[in-house]
């Protein structure tokens, strides 16, 4: 369970560098955008975008939103396994100490993250 626990962290940074990837590309695609069809950030009207550009920015935006939702259930899963993994008896504990403190800080910086986003006004809900 341990060695499982340590997996799915990896999993899960993998994971994260995903999302920032292609909130990356949605961002770079957005602000790199020249001519006539450009978009502008202060008046964006999604009626008035090509469907090319529309059914782009959608794919990746639910490719974003769904790795997003996979991160912090990868790291709850390697959690819940570092901790049975650490209290099996007559087992090493190496791996699941790691997945344990290192799933354990992950959701803490994702969770110090999102409360940072909230209290900037960052997201609006």
């Amino acid at each position: 369970m341990g060695i499982a626990s340590f997996v799915l962290f990896l999993v899960s940074a993998l994971l994260f560098v995903g999302v920032i990837a292609v909130a990356g590309y949605l961002a770079s695609f957005l602000v790199n955008q020249t001519g006539e069809g450009a978009i502008d950030p202060q008046n964006f009207d999604p009626e008035a975008l090509d469907p090319e550009t529309a059914q782009r920015l959608t794919v990746f935006g639910v490719l974003a939103a769904l790795l997003s939702f996979g991160v912090p259930v990868a790291n709850l899963a390697g959690l819940g396994l570092g901790v049975a993994g650490l209290a099996q008896q007559r087992r090493g504990k190496l791996f699941a100490g790691l997945g344990t403190v290192l799933n354990g800080l992950s959701l803490l910086a994702i969770t110090a993250l999102l409360l940072l986003a909230f209290l900037s006004g960052g997201a609006a809900f």
